[in-house]
This record gives C-alpha cells, structure tokens and sequence, in this order.
C-alpha cells in the first residue's frame, strides 16, 4: 500500500515499486500499524527501503513532529549511513521529517555533539 507520492519519489530514484520482496511483505503492515519489527535479509535486498517507505507513509500521513522520534538501529556503520541516505532521499519536499545518523566512533566530543542532535529533536 504505497502512496502515488512515494511511488513518484522512488521513481525519482530509479527504484521502481514492483512486486514486494519477502521482507517487505513482512515488515510493512506491522510498520503501518505503528508495532515494532525486526526483520533479517541477505544484503541487496532493499532492506533499507523495506523498512523506510512504511515507515516514512506513515510519518507523513500521520504529520509526526520531531518529539515523535523513531530510533533505527544497524549493525555497522556502513549499513547506517546507507540508511541515513536512502532516508533523506525519500523525504518529501518541504518535509518536517528530521534524519540524523549517529554512530558510536570518534571519542568523547563527537559522542557529546550527537547527544545534543538527539535532545534537540533529531
């Protein structure tokens, strides 16, 4: 169940919305309705998008502000930064959706600084 805005925008991208992969299948109900998921997946398999276009419907549908965090966790760095990217891709414009990559890695300062990201709303 993917809007025609979301559809457009992952046109935009080059992805186009086909037949649901395995994990999307599972994740996107649970996502809409608003329950928590864990879902697994070999790499290449749009894991980031199976979570994030759910997720991101329903954050525009529902006009969510910044006090309304969602917290998505990732095994590595790179996979974070991934998601970080394909998340700000799918942002729609003018958006009031906020994504922010934190990461535990450069000492005490950097820790600090994406502290204040987080209290900040991020």
């Amino acid at each position: 169940p993917v809007s025609s805005k979301m559809r457009a925008r992952l046109r935009k991208l080059g992805l186009h919305a086909s037949e649901p992969g395995s994990l999307q299948r599972q994740v996107c109900r649970p996502i809409l309705e608003g329950r928590d998921v864990l879902g697994v997946a070999q790499a290449g398999r749009n894991r980031c998008m199976a979570f994030l276009v759910p997720l991101m419907e329903r954050a525009e549908k529902e006009g969510w502000t910044p006090d309304e965090p969602v917290l998505i966790l990732a095994p590595t760095r790179n996979l974070a930064e991934q998601t970080y990217l394909a998340a700000n891709r799918l942002r729609g414009r003018g958006s009031s959706l906020r994504v922010v990559l934190v990461y535990a890695e450069g000492g005490s300062q950097t820790l600090q600084a994406q502290s204040e990201l987080l209290r900040t709303g991020a």
